[in-house]
Parts: C-alpha cells; sequence; structure tokens
C-alpha cells in the first residue's frame, strides 16, 4: 500500500512541528517498494550532536538494533514482507532517511542505530515451511468470502476510479460471487498501482489483512514487536500500510500496559509524533470499525495525549488507501497531505529523462535526479511492458538495460539513450 506525495519532498513541512518534519519520498511502483521517509528540521529540543540531551538507554534485542541502543525512530512496514527481516528493511529505509537530512541540511541529527524497525512479517510465514518457498500459490478460488472478498472488490472500484485502463466494475460483477473474485483480480491485473502483482501475491496479501483483523493471537503478537521498541526516548513512529493500523493500536496497547509516570500530558507512552503513510485506517466496516480499542460514536480514539501530532500522507492514486481524509473518522487535529499523480512532471531532471527541454530546477528536481542516478539496470514485469511500451517513444526513460519478466520470448528491443 503506497503512499506517493506531490509536491515531492516539500510537501510535508509541518508534519511534525516538535521534534522531526517530514518529507516522503514517493515510492515508485509498487507498493512493496521502500517507504522513503526523510526527516527534516531539527526541533531545538535536541542537542547540536544530534543525541538527546537527556537520553537514557532502552535494552533492545530485536528491530536491527543492538542492546543498549536509544530507539528514537520506530518503523513499521507494511504487508507483503514475510520474506523480509529487520536488517533488510531497515537497508532500505536508514539511508533514505539519511537523505531526507542530508537535503535538510541537518546531516547527523540521527543516527543510524537510533531507526529501529518493527519486524512482524514473519507471523504471516506458512508454519513448518523453509523460510525459501516464496508466497503460497494462491488462486482466485482459495479468496474467502466475507473481509477478503470484500476487501478485493473495494480496491478494485477505487482502482477502476482512479486508473483508465482498469476496467469499472458493473452491477453485476459486484455481486458477491466466485466469478465477481475472477473478474476483480483480471481487471486489477491493469493496474499500475499494483504494479504487475502476481496473482498469488494479491490473494496473500488480502490474508494478511484479514488475520491481522481476525486472529486474536497473530494481531497481539504484531502488536508486541512495535510496544517492545517503544521506550522512554522514542519520539517518532512511523507505519506505512497495514502497518499503519499495527502501529495505531501499538501506541494504544503501550499506554494501556505503561504504570510509569508519563509525559506533561499525563501518558504512559512518551510518542510525540505518528506519520501513517498510504493507510487503511479510515476504511469503515472493513478496517476502522475493527479496531482496538473500538471506535466510540464514529469516532476513533487519539492514539496519544493532547501533545501526540499526527501526520497522515496519501497519494490521490493510491487504490489501497481508500479513504484518503482520516480528519472525519479520528478528529480535525490530525494533519493530512494528499498527493497527486503526475507532481514529477514539471522537473528539469524529469523533463530531460524524457527527452524534454525546460523545466523546475528546484530541491524536488535534484533529489529525483540523485535518487534515478543511482538505478542500474532495471526489472520490470510484462504488464507494465505491455502498458508502457507503446508510450515510451524512442527515449524511454530508463537510460539502462531493462528486463521484462514474462513467459514469452522475445528479441531484444535497443532503443536510444542507452535502453534495451
Amino acid at each position: 500500500m503506497a503512499a506517493r506525495v506531490g509536491k515531492g519532498f516539500t510537501a510535508i513541512s509541518e508534519a511534525c512541528r516538535e521534534f522531526f518534519k517530514y518529507r516522503w519520498t514517493p515510492g515508485l511502483g509498487h507498493p512493496r517498494n521502500a517507504c522513503h521517509l526523510h526527516l527534516a528540521d531539527p526541533s531545538p529540543a535536541w542537542s547540536p550532536r544530534g543525541t538527546l540531551r537527556s537520553a537514557r538507554r532502552s535494552s533492545v534485542s530485536r528491530a536491527g538494533v543492538g542492546q543498549g541502543v536509544v530507539v528514537r525512530l520506530v518503523c513499521v512496514h507494511g504487508i507483503g514482507k514475510q520474506l523480509d527481516g529487520e536488517q533488510t528493511l531497515l537497508s532500505q529505509w536508514r539511508p533514505a532517511l539519511q537523505d531526507g537530512l542530508t537535503r535538510a541540511d541537518a546531516t547527523g541529527l540521527l543516527a543510524d542505530t537510533e531507526v529501529g524497525m518493527a519486524f512482524y512479517g514473519d507471523l504471516f510465514r506458512p508454519r513448518g515451511q523453509p523460510l525459501a518457498v516464496g508466497d503460497p500459490y494462491y488462486r482466485a478460488s482459495d479468496v474467502e468470502p466475507g473481509l477478503e472478498t470484500e476487501l478485493l472488490l473495494e480496491w478494485w472500484k477505487a482502482a477502476a476510479a482512479a486508473e483508465p485502463q482498469v476496467v469499472a466494475p458493473g452491477a453485476n460483477t459486484l455481486a458477491r460471487t466466485p466469478g465477481s473474485v475472477q473478474d476483480a483480480l483480471r481487471a486489477l491485473s491493469h493496474s499500475k498501482f499494483f504494479g504487475g502483482l502476481a496473482l498469488r501475491t494479491l490473494v496473500f496479501d488480502l490474508k494478511q489483512v484479514r488475520r491481522y483483523l481476525t486472529d486474536p493471537g497473530l494481531r497481539a503478537a504484531a502488536r508486541a514487536r512495535v510496544t517492545h521498541l517503544i521506550g522512554p526516548d522514542t519520539q517518532v513512529v512511523v507505519g506505512h500500510s497495514l502497518g499503519s493500523v499495527v502501529a495505531y493500536e501499538a501506541l494504544h496497547a503501550r499506554d494501556a500496559s505503561d504504570t510509569r509516570e508519563g509525559p506533561e500530558d499525563g501518558r504512559g507512552h512518551r510518542v510525540r509524533a505518528l506519520v501513517t503513510l498510504g493507510s487503511p485506517l479510515g476504511i469503515r466496516n472493513l478496517i476502522f470499525d475493527r479496531l482496538q480499542p473500538p471506535p466510540d460514536g464514529g469516532r476513533g480514539a487519539w492514539p496519544g495525549g493532547p501533545g501526540l501530532v499526527w501526520t497522515n500522507v496519501v497519494d490521490a492514486g493510491d487504490v489501497v488507501a481508500l479513504v484518503k481524509d482520516l480528519r472525519p473518522a479520528f478528529g480535525d487535529q490530525l494533519v493530512g497531505l494528499h498527493g497527486h499523480p503526475g507532481w514529477q512532471f514539471p522537473l528539469r531532471s524529469w523533463r530531460g529523462q524524457q527527452g524534454q527541454d525546460g523545466g523546475e530546477d528546484s530541491v524536488d528536481s535534484r533529489v529525483w535526479a540523485e535518487n534515478f542516478a543511482r538505478f542500474g539496470p532495471q526489472v520490470i514485469g510484462r504488464t507494465m511492458f505491455d502498458y508502457g511500451y507503446p508510450n515510451w517513444g524512442e527515449n524511454p526513460p530508463f537510460h539502462a538495460p531493462v528486463f521484462v519478466v514474462s513467459h514469452r520470448g522475445g528479441e531484444q528491443i535497443d532503443k536510444s539513450g542507452g535502453t534495451s
């Protein structure tokens, strides 16, 4: 469940006023891509060397950090990470955080060792099977009635509304039947947002959402991975996709179990900023009404005291984050930042990749160029190739070898600018 935000890196300047401010680098492609969350301006609450003036050491044994290390920022990943681990995910998140600090002239504010990953993906692995087996070979018939089918059909409707190439469901296809599930999966295979996901992977994602919401043991275990990391020095929690639901509930669970004297607002935890990215928290009936603690009178409980700043970042084209504005569900104090597809089009660096002249020479443009310069040969799916190739022209934007994963054979195609 991805969140891509325009106007690029400058969109979230007010995301966390008291401790951190955020900038969100648009994740390219599928929701499984790393969240590029960027810390920006430091608060005066931090010492010039980037450590808490009165930091106390937390004892942590998971999340890719060692014993006795202060965890100031806790990351909570989204769905589809069952074959990853703490270190793998941190290797993607940490550089993005440091890049943001560099862009904001705040290098050294946050040490890599102070960023922890609350990893819970292993809880979804099939029991008794080797780690390397990959996703189970799910088919359309494996989508269960109820929550899985309802959520799939909602994704289909949202994808059709956002992407013209996705066939919209008719009244007959929205009936909750096995045929409607097959129609939905077939339609979503043309969605750019899902980036050519294999059917079995998409079904597994549905099952992860359903299992978290309906399996009390798994739910408690996932929350415990987050609460274990939140110590007296933790200032920020970032939750992506399903991880935003886990993070939200974990903050409440941390309060309920914490008997220490809390901060000035009287809460048990001392987290002062929650950032949710591509969050499904606002989907009523399917997710919102299943939250713990339950909503009261149609309003979700605030996950901290009055001093907590909650920023929700969502892309207008995010199919999975069906409800873009969380304020009606959780209160007007929540800060919402909405991106729009195509924010990169005016950038000089982006236009140059397309063989076009001119454009904005802004910080967004420079960061886009820096990120793109890191890319080498790229691997894309057949669906992306079939959809994009007619529009790429003689000078595609890759400027590197591109390998298409497909059961169909084909001759090499050479284009201008180094793309083949």
